[in-house]
């Protein structure tokens, strides 16, 4: 119990001294996280009528083996007529153009017109044409698949401009231009698919999926019931130690051992009912993720 106090006394706090239960605040949020990820993703197959599936890593890898573009540690992406979330490697700092294969693709379905007009738009600024020469230098099998090869360069153009905007580095008017357009044709799917929901407008490269689940997805789940924050996880701290030690100096060993024993069934209880929590499918998923952790090879 000292360890804890010293923890709680720094202004840092591990749960694993306090509690019995090792709650994490990234897990929590990861796990939110990757719930928006599949939700969204879903709905995207829904509205474009391809297939979805949730898949690991090391599963993504395999289905792309013999693609011109193999798996390279995105959070989602589109082939063979699905969308793919890897669950895994999506969390709380994932954003918009990591999560754009799918979305990009999703153009070239519902309008092909303007997915061509995009790219010939993009190509013709100076970033574009150090894309398009990159894209090949890497990915020479593309040369040979047209659409494969517009959406990966519409693809790393979401993701230069993203990084540019970090690094403050000035863009041609052009590329700023053909970015600001690629995004207006990505929110005009996203209505589409989600409806005219308040914030899309906002939507940029950079734009969370925690930002696009709280835009999206505010009928279909309650993301506010999760915001829990790090004062919240150290003042829950200091309460249980602060119990303990009223318990410690007020009563003997024996009884403290039965009210341990007591605490810990309770405890174990409180998780039974969790892991069984069928009432809610969504906050089912959202404790089995935060408190029991994802399963390795987990797929919807």
């Amino acid at each position: 119990m000292a360890d804890a106090a010293t923890a709680l006394s720094n202004g840092t706090l591990d749960l694993a001294l306090v509690g019995g239960v090792d709650i994490s605040l990234d897990t929590l949020k990861d796990a939110r996280s990757k719930q928006v990820a599949d939700i969204l993703a879903k709905r995207l197959s829904i509205g474009l009528n391809v297939g979805f599936q949730n898949i690991t890593p090391e599963k993504a890898a395999e289905i792309t083996r013999v693609s011109p573009t193999p798996y390279n540690g995105e959070p989602a992406f589109y082939y063979a007529g699905t969308v793919y979330v890897v669950g895994n490697n999506v969390n709380i700092n994932t954003v918009l153009h990591e999560f754009s294969h799918p979305v990009i693709n999703g153009i070239r379905m519902k309008n092909r017109k303007l997915f061509d007009n995009l790219y010939n738009a993009l190509i013709n600024t100076v970033e574009g044409e150090q894309i398009k020469e990159n894209v090949l230098k890497n990915y020479p099998e593309l040369a040979s698949n047209e659409d494969m090869l517009k959406s990966e360069i519409l693809t790393y153009g979401l993701q230069m401009n993203a990084v540019n905007k970090l690094t403050d580095r000035i863009q041609s008017e052009g590329f700023e231009s053909v970015i600001n357009k690629i995004l207006a044709a990505i929110k005009e799917l996203i209505r589409g698919i989600f409806g005219n929901k308040k914030g899309i407008s906002s939507i940029d490269t950079d734009t969370t999926l925690d930002e696009l689940g709280r835009m999206l997805l505010d009928d279909e789940i309650d993301l506010q019931e999760y915001d829990i924050t790090e004062d919240d996880l150290i003042q829950y701290g200091k309460f249980v130690t602060e119990r303990a030690n009223e318990v410690a100096r007020s009563i003997n060993a024996e009884s403290l051992e039965k009210i341990i024993n007591e605490w810990y069934a309770s405890n174990k209880a409180i998780l039974e009912r969790a892991r069984n929590f069928k009432t809610d499918k969504a906050i089912k998923e959202m404790l089995q993720k935060s408190i029991f952790g994802e399963k390795e090879g987990s797929t919807n």
